[in-house]
Formats: C-alpha cells, structure tokens, sequence
C-alpha cells in the first residue's frame, strides 16, 4: 500500500512493539521518530521493518510530528502512536477503509475512532473522533500540544470525512498517568494559548486538563470561555466534552442550582445523546435525586447516538439495577441487569450476589412435568438461586433458569443444614404469586434469626412469603 505510517515514540518499546506488529498487514511505509534516543528501540524497530530517526525534543508535539512527515516515503499518511494498535481481527475492514480515503481528493483530511480501553476490562471502550489521515502535500501540525493536523496553504476549503477504522489506545489508564499527561499537556497549552487565547479548541483542552489535575476554578473559567466563544457550535466533535466538563467544575466548585439549571438547557442540545443522559443520571445520583436519575438512565438507553460503548447500554442499564437494588425492588432490579451483555462482569456479579440471597428448593415429589413447570413458571421474575430435587432428569428448556439435583425429600434435611443462606422450600405443583418483594429485601438483610412462613390460597398454591 502507497501509505507512510508515522509514529513518535519514547521509551515506550514494549507498546511500541505491540503497535508495530499490528500494522504489519499493511504493507506500507513505517516510520518511527524516537525523541529518547534509545539503542533498544532502534534495534525494535529496525527488526519490525520500520524505519528509525530520533528528534532531539523541544517541548513541542507539532514539530516532532512535523519531521516524522518530512521522513516519510508517500504523501498518504497515517498517524498512529506508540501506545496506539490496530486489532488484527479487523485487518480487512482497517485495509479497506484506507484504500477507500487514500483514492479521495488530497484536500480532504480522514477523522477515525481512537478507541481507549482500560487494560484486561472488555467495557466501557470510549470512541474519539480524531483526524489522522491526509496527504502531507496539503497538511501539516500545529500546536505544542494535542496538536492537528491544518491546511498548509490559505484559501482551500479543508474537507473533513469519517472512516470506519479503530484505532485502539490504553495510554491514559490510572489516575497517576492521566494527571502527569495532564500537567505535561497543560504547560505547552498555556504557552500555545497565550499566542491564541481565542482558540476555542485550545480553550477546551487547557479546561480539561486543569479538570484533571483538580482545579476546578481554572477549569471552569476556561470552560466558560470556550462555551462564549464566538465559534462554539454544538456540531463540534469536542461540544458535548466542553459542556460535560462545565458540568463536573460546577459540582466540584459546589454550585448545585447552576448546574442543575446548565444540564436542564443541555438537556434540549444533546436529546439523541446516551453520553449526557448516562452523566445526567450520575449527577442525580450524587445529589440523591433518585427518580430523575431512572428517567435519565431509562433516556440513555433510548438514543441512537453514542461515544463511550455502554452508555446507551451495559453503564446505563447496570445502573438502574443497582437503584432498583437499593429501593429493595428486586424484581426490576434483576430485570435491567439481564439486559446488559452476558460478558458485563458488574451485571453478573450483581446476579451472582442476588441469587445467593435465597436458595428456593422445588422437591417434585409427582414427577409430573406439567406441575414442574407451573411452579417454575411462577419463579421467572425471581432473582434467586432454585433448584429442583428429583429422581426424575428434565430436559434444560423444562428446568428454566433452575438446576437440577438428583434426590427427594429424604436429602431435604441435609440440603438446608448445609446451606447457610436462606432457604424456601416449595412443591412441584405449587405457585407463588403477590410476592412482596420488599418485604422480602428487608427479611433477608435482617441480621437477625427468623423462620419464615407462607400464607395458603389453595392446596396447590403459596400466596407470599411473610416474616
């Protein structure tokens, strides 16, 4: 492929590794910039195929770019960094999608998905839109810090499109890297930002940068300017990271009412947005508004617009499960965190940790699998571990949600002196219905001794569970 790759590097060889690797598909140019002049990263990168200069630093993100340009073989560039990796399993989507830009018109700069990931942790993946493709015939870098890439020549109508590519990112994880990144960034944005004050992009980063590293004062008086600025659009791929980050300095800075008041007004920019209906819903969280915070979360998951994976779906609907824990309605409680991925680690957990709550024993003395089913039938709603005991074996789909174990009554006795939760015990053919399951939550948080019992409608059914 025509396509010259370039990355700046320091002592970074184990990413950088990983990164090289996977552009090796590619086929195309790869050059690397090292600005720590490291014996151990030339050899690196010289075995990968890739081509190694070094730059000396100057405090400076453009310029180190810059040169990596000036080194690279083909116009068509694509800039990745070290801690940055393409997935092999999208090999042929990522090939594709270049191919498709490179044949566009060279006024034209390609946005992708920087994709950013907490290590070993398959949620909560947050899609940046970032320009990374064009043709440095026309393109150059600007800025000391989160530099971008901007016409070389006045008078040209820049293009901007999207590709579908990913680029995967774990560079800022842990709260001690994204603070030393912050105060690094911060440095060479007021140094660009005395040159440009009016510069709304470099308004919002120096905000959120002072927003990482806790000052908040600071953060919001420069959030406050990038929302005055005269170029603000709320069509901006960086708007609603302008408005969130209002937000968070207004509550740090203890400016409740102002906040509540912004994020009502927000409310009407961002409708289709899962981001701000998920952040509403923390927000009315943390002031303990629990009925605007459901509605924000039911909201969330409602839009078709979305940056940070989850938001419209796992965060949001775990979310409302741990409400609905808390308001003891463990009916609704087990229903939303069913509806997050069967892979959401918390949403399990959380099942996990309801089931044990109470183990419900069914002792199918009939052997009749259409009074198994009626009792199980009347378990479906319920969160808690069941197991039928039978000398009869049932097929899984009969069995439902419940497991099996071979036996009778005679192994009742030995089953709940083992179990040290508590335990119902019911008999196929028998239902429950109008289960209190409030009642139920506070029975079973009870620190203290209790026997339960239930009330009988029928001789076939179990009215509710009482203390």
């Amino acid at each position: 492929m025509d396509l010259s790759v370039c990355i700046i590097t320091k002592n970074e060889n184990e990413k950088l590794k990983r990164c090289l690797k996977s552009l090796a598909f590619l086929d195309a140019d790869i050059v690397v910039v090292d600005t720590g002049f490291n014996d151990e990263t030339k050899k690196l990168v010289t075995d990968l195929n890739g081509r190694y200069f070094t730059f000396e630093w100057c405090d400076d993100f453009s310029a180190a770019r810059n040169y990596s340009l000036e080194q690279a073989y083909y116009n068509d560039i694509m800039v990745i960094d070290s801690d940055e990796w393409l997935d092999e399993k999208e090999a042929i989507f990522n090939k594709a999608a270049l191919e498709s830009f490179i044949r566009r018109d060279l006024y034209t700069v390609a946005c992708c998905y920087q994709v950013s990931i907490q290590p070993n942790v398959d949620y909560g993946k947050y899609y940046a839109v970032v320009p990374r493709i064009f043709s440095k015939k026309y393109f150059h870098y600007e800025g000391k810090a989160h530099e971008q890439p901007v016409l070389s020549m006045a008078n040209i109508d820049r293009r901007t499109i999207m590709v579908n590519l990913k680029i995967y990112h774990d560079g800022y994880t842990g709260d001690q890297v994204v603070a030393k990144k912050s105060k690094r960034n911060l440095d060479l944005l007021l140094e660009d930002i005395e040159m440009e004050p009016d510069n709304i992009y470099l308004q919002f980063q120096t905000g959120r940068s002072y927003l990482n590293l806790g000052e908040y004062e600071q953060a919001l008086k420069y959030f406050e300017l990038a929302l005055a600025n005269p170029d603000f659009k709320y069509n901006y791929v960086f708007t609603y990271n302008i408005c969130e980050g209002y937000l968070k300095s207004l509550l740090a800075l203890g400016q409740t009412d102002l906040a509540l008041d912004k994020l009502a007004y927000f409310a009407k920019k961002f409708p289709n947005l899962a981001d701000f209906w998920y952040d509403a819903g923390n927000i009315y969280l943390d002031l303990n508004q629990l009925a605007e915070a459901i509605s924000a979360f039911k909201r969330a998951v409602k839009c078709t617009q979305v940056e940070l994976v989850g938001k419209g779906g796992d965060f949001s609907y775990y979310s409302l499960g741990q409400i609905y824990s808390y308001l003891k309605d463990l009916k609704q409680a087990k229903f939303y965190y069913e509806q997050c991925q069967p892979d959401f680690k918390p949403a399990k957990e959380a099942l996990a940790a309801l089931k044990q709550k109470l183990t419900i024993y069914i002792v199918d003395v009939l052997e009749d699998e259409a009074a198994l089913k009626k009792t199980l039938a009347s378990l479906v709603e319920w969160p808690f571990e069941q197991l039928v005991l039978s000398s009869k074996v049932y097929e899984q789909e009969t069995l439902a949600q419940a497991s099996s174990i071979k036996g009778g009554v005679e192994q009742i006795n030995q089953l709940l002196n083992a179990k040290t939760n508590p335990s119902l015990l019911l008999y196929a053919g028998e239902t429950l219905v109008d289960c209190d399951f409030k009642q139920l939550a506070d029975i079973l948080e009870s620190k203290q001794a209790f026997n339960g019992y239930c009330l009988l409608r029928s001789p076939n059914q179990v009215k509710a569970l009482g203390e």
